[in-house]
């Protein structure tokens, strides 16, 4: 899905955690059109992820999980959306398929997510993010102390610094039933209470 973007200026980098699943080999098929890619062991998704923000040059950055795809414009209506506000991110809207790629449900991106991320996770749906590349240079990078609700922390991280995103219904991500955000629900949702007591929410409200 990223090599059929709409969007052609992209800086496709690839990070793999030693995968021994053919991963490398299905890499190596598309090297000519891969910026960098790596394997080697990690400490997790986040740090999966800040090895990519690291390593990338561009004035934006998207990530995507495996198992997950992007609409085909769903870079440029998202460059697009950033050339013409001054937002530190877009996001937009999520489109669960199960296990035969069949559509499930859509979670669509809230617009007012501002009103509630400090109490809890609002629709922002991290697959259908954009960010500047000053973002993280003012936020910081993903909290490796996280497993499952890192976008979280990192979005009310920002969000404390005076940091704002905006919702465009154009932009589009799709992601497959039974990623690990899912087999740890329960998980997720006590790092996501963990975050909030952390940034100053009364223990008894965030249970």
């Amino acid at each position: 899905s990223v090599l059929r973007q709409t969007y052609d200026n992209i800086e496709y980098i690839i990070i793999d955690g030693a995968s021994t699943d053919g991963t490398v080999d299905l890499v190596k098929r598309y090297d000519d059109r891969i910026a960098y890619w790596i394997s080697e062991p990690d400490k997790g998704i986040s740090d999966a992820f800040n090895k990519g923000i690291t390593l990338s040059s561009g004035e934006f950055v998207a990530l995507i999980n495996a198992d997950d795809w992007m609409s085909p414009d769903q870079l440029e209506q998202a460059v697009k959306g950033l050339e013409h506000h001054p937002a530190d991110f877009i996001f937009g809207d999520l489109i669960y398929h199960d296990e035969n790629g069949v559509e499930n449900h859509r979670i669509t991106g809230d617009p007012e997510y501002a009103r509630t991320i400090n109490r809890k996770m609002p629709a922002l749906c991290h697959p259908s993010v954009m960010a500047r590349r000053t973002a993280y240079q003012r936020a910081g990078l993903f909290d490796l102390r996280y497993r499952y609700a890192m976008d979280y922390e990192w979005f009310l991280r920002l969000h404390r610094t005076g940091g704002c995103g905006i919702y465009s219904m154009n932009v589009t991500a799709h992601m497959r039933l039974a990623g690990i955000s899912d087999r740890s629900y329960l998980n997720s949702l006590k790092e996501v209470r963990n975050i909030t007591v952390r940034y100053g929410q009364p223990i008894w409200i965030a249970n």
